[in-house]
């Protein structure tokens, strides 16, 4: 399990930054499908982001998820409003699966340039399937689906019976229906999705499925993780920058020693969030690792760096001072998606509950 940098990884950062580079002013707040249609076709069609995460020979030493998580770091910080995230999840389990039907919804999803929109059950509740003969079907609801209005492609957790399986359900196929949910962050959409006896696909059947449930969830916390570090970083700078420049009393306000301990706490928890998203990545790419012990890392890194996030782009307005109260500026809006990614795939206190139920396990 390697956790150190690699130069793989340090060139990826900067052609990420490079591409990026300009494009925060465009995308930051608006949400719109202009920029999340923009944002789309930046990673898909110039980038090739899927067909690397697809792909373990394009991964080389990398490893399929510190690839994502790099790149959602990089997206978190300009506040990303398009579908990669959720994508690369869909594309990772697709990729992962041994059922035909997924493979060839793969090379579907890559060739069209199809966005992916998972959702690990609303509440915990699986949708209801029908199988009748060859063809399965799926009802239900999901609730505050991540860039569902978006989707061509759903992965969903369902039930035929007593057998739990995940199924795919195109939006083409007819039988779904989005309607936007409005929630604190303006800069990306939620919806409520209802299938009504949608045509499916089984990608993972009776045996594999919770395997595959628990591979999609895990991966989808550890994005979140990846986005709020992303986030927090951005406010860091914008805030250390601010600090430089700004004078008060004849001096810059950054000279303060109140605010440099403020930005040093910022800092130090800024780069415990780092260690904790690369280690869960690590883990989670390794071929034979307990399932359990990359859920753990994973909802480590959810809740610290949720809480990182909030506590960052909470001071991040504060020592902005007026100016970081104004709806001019962009720092409310880091702070409100930080509120919704923290609720977002559990909540701090589900996955803090996590970890404290796994360290007691293993210590008995």
């Amino acid at each position: 399990m390697k956790i150190t940098d690699s130069a793989e990884l340090t060139e990826l950062r900067q052609s990420l930054s490079r591409m990026l580079s300009g494009h925060e002013s465009y995308s930051v707040g608006s949400g719109s499908p202009d920029a999340r249609a923009r944002e789309w076709k930046l990673l898909s069609q110039e980038f090739g982001l899927f067909e690397a995460i697809a792909d373990p020979d394009v991964q080389g030493d990398v490893g399929r998820l510190r690839l994502m998580c790099t790149v959602c770091e990089r997206l978190g910080g300009v506040l990303s409003s398009a579908a990669v995230g959720s994508t690369m999840t869909g594309v990772g389990v697709l990729a992962e699966s041994s059922e035909p039907v997924a493979q060839q919804l793969l090379t579907e999803v890559l060739a069209q340039m199809h966005v992916v929109a998972v959702a690990p059950g609303d509440a915990g509740r699986p949708l209801s399937a029908a199988l009748d003969g060859t063809r399965t079907t799926v009802s239900g609801t999901m609730r505050l689906v991540l860039h569902a209005d978006d989707a061509d492609v759903f992965l969903v957790p369902a039930r035929i019976e007593t057998d739990e399986v995940l199924v795919a359900v195109r939006r083409a196929d007819g039988g779904v229906s989005t309607t936007l949910t409005p929630t604190l962050d303006s800069t990306r959409t939620f919806a409520l999705v209802s299938f009504d006896a949608a045509p499916a696909a089984i990608v993972a059947r009776s045996g594999d499925a919770p395997a595959a449930i628990a591979r999609l969830v895990d991966t989808g916390t550890l994005l979140m993780a990846a986005e709020s570090l992303g986030g927090a970083r951005r406010c860091f700078d914008m805030t250390l920058e601010f600090v430089q420049v700004r004078e008060q009393f004849g001096r810059t306000i950054g000279s303060f020693q109140a605010l440099k301990h403020r930005l040093v706490d910022m800092f130090v928890a800024i780069e415990a969030t780092s260690a904790l998203v690369d280690y869960a990545a690590a883990v989670g790419d390794v071929t034979d690792v307990d399932p359990t012990h990359f859920r753990t890392s994973a909802s480590a890194a959810k809740a610290y760096a949720c809480e990182t996030f909030t506590t960052v782009a909470s001071e991040s307005i504060q020592m902005h001072g007026a100016t970081g109260f104004t709806w001019e500026h962009q720092a409310h809006r880091y702070f409100k998606r930080a509120q919704v990614v923290a609720k977002y795939w559990g909540t701090n206190e589900v996955h803090w509950e996590r970890v404290a139920s796994a360290t007691l396990t293993t210590s008995q």
